[in-house]
C-alpha cells in the first residue's frame, strides 16, 4: 500500500499519465508495492516502490527511488530503473536508468514505455544509492498483478 505521505505524488503521477494518453484513453488500474527503505548509504536513507499501471492503451511500469525524509542529495546520488514483468515473470520492458541530475531533488521516477500486449503484468524495479565509491543496489519490492 502505498503510505500517506506519497498519495499526492502518486496522484500527480497518474494526472501526467492521463493527460499524455491518447484522447481515448481511460486509466483501468493501478497497484503498487510496499515501500522498501534502506540506508544509511554515504549518510542518506532512502526508500523505493515499483508501480504498475494499465490503461486502455497497454501496461506500463515506473519505479520511485528517493529519500526517505525527503532530504536533497548532490546530483548522481540516487538512481533509478522501472521493469514491467508478465504473471510468469518474464521481463517485458525495462527503462533506461535515471539518476537525480541536480541536486534541489529529492529522488527520480523512471517510467517504461507502454506494452501493447493483453495479459497480467506487475512492476519490479531497482534503486541505486551513491556509496562514496560507486553504487549500491537495491530492488524494489513486487507490485501486484494488473491486467491490461
Amino acid at each position: 500500500m502505498i503510505m500517506g505521505k506519497h498519495k499526492f505524488r502518486i496522484c500527480a503521477f497518474l494526472v501526467v499519465f492521463l493527460l499524455s494518453a491518447s484522447a481515448g484513453a481511460v486509466l483501468a488500474g493501478t497497484a503498487s508495492s510496499n515501500w522498501f527503505n534502506y540506508g544509511p548509504v554515504n549518510g542518506y536513507y532512502y526508500e523505493n516502490a515499483a508501480i504498475v499501471v494499465t490503461g486502455s492503451s497497454g501496461a506500463w511500469a515506473t519505479t520511485i527511488a528517493e529519500t526517505s525524509n525527503k532530504q536533497t542529495v548532490p546530483a548522481g546520488y540516487v538512481g533509478a530503473q522501472a521493469r514491467l514483468y508478465n504473471s510468469e515473470g518474464s521481463l517485458k520492458l525495462s527503462s533506461n536508468w535515471m539518476y537525480n541530475s541536480s541536486s534541489n531533488v529529492t529522488g527520480v521516477q523512471p517510467s517504461t514505455s507502454i506494452y501493447t500486449t493483453r495479459g497480467t503484468y506487475y512492476s519490479s524495479g531497482f534503486s541505486q544509492a551513491y556509496n562514496g565509491s560507486g553504487y549500491n543496489n537495491y530492488g524494489t519490492y513486487r507490485s501486484p498483478n494488473q491486467t491490461y
